[in-house]
């Protein structure tokens, strides 16, 4: 016998082998394999059914001193902050708040009323400003999209009508605060 031969006879009687084995092994390959006893961790956050959210009724709280630092909202347990008011990419106005979730559960994102801006003129009437809307104005995100987690904090931009001038003596209401004086401007 040539080499060749021998290599290839040895091939075939391995391969015999092979199909001998696996022929007997009894198993049934359509039966689902056997899951092991054990238990499993996963790396998912386990999340707790909690009580809902639920505003409470209070009445407004007035910030007319120092409005850049936070005020706290015990109607919805969060704290607001204006962070800065600045001109808007389509004009107007564009007021930047920080807002902090202190309660155990997470602030859904209808939590709270669109805010609202009033400034003042000269005799001391107000006037209530128009927010623009995403539908005015492509691009423009100004609300709470998701909700937000217990402690958690997020920056949320809000764009009014009106010059960054007029607000010398504006009235920014948010939630159940609201900020009087000269907004903050950066």
């Amino acid at each position: 016998m040539t080499i060749r031969t021998r290599s290839a006879a040895r091939i075939v009687a391995a391969s015999l082998a092979v199909m001998a084995l696996v022929a007997c092994s009894g198993d049934d390959a359509t039966a689902p394999a056997p899951v092991p006893e054990q238990e499993t961790t996963s790396a998912a956050p386990v999340v707790e059914e909690k009580t809902p959210f639920v505003p409470q009724q209070v009445d407004p709280v007035l910030v007319d001193q120092n409005l850049n630092t936070p005020a706290h909202d015990p109607g919805l347990n969060v704290d607001w902050q204006i962070m800065s008011v600045n001109y808007g990419n389509y004009g107007g106005t564009v007021i930047h708040v920080l807002v902090t979730n202190r309660n155990d559960v997470a602030l859904p994102v209808d939590a709270f009323a669109p805010p609202t801006l009033a400034i003042s003129d000269y005799a001391g009437n107000l006037t209530e400003i128009q927010r623009m809307s995403e539908e005015q104005y492509p691009g423009l995100v100004s609300a709470l999209d998701l909700p937000l987690g217990p402690g958690a904090s997020t920056n949320l931009a809000y764009a009014f009508q009106t010059s960054y001038g007029a607000l010398y003596n504006a009235e920014f209401r948010i939630g159940n605060v609201i900020f009087k004086g000269s907004l903050p401007r950066n």
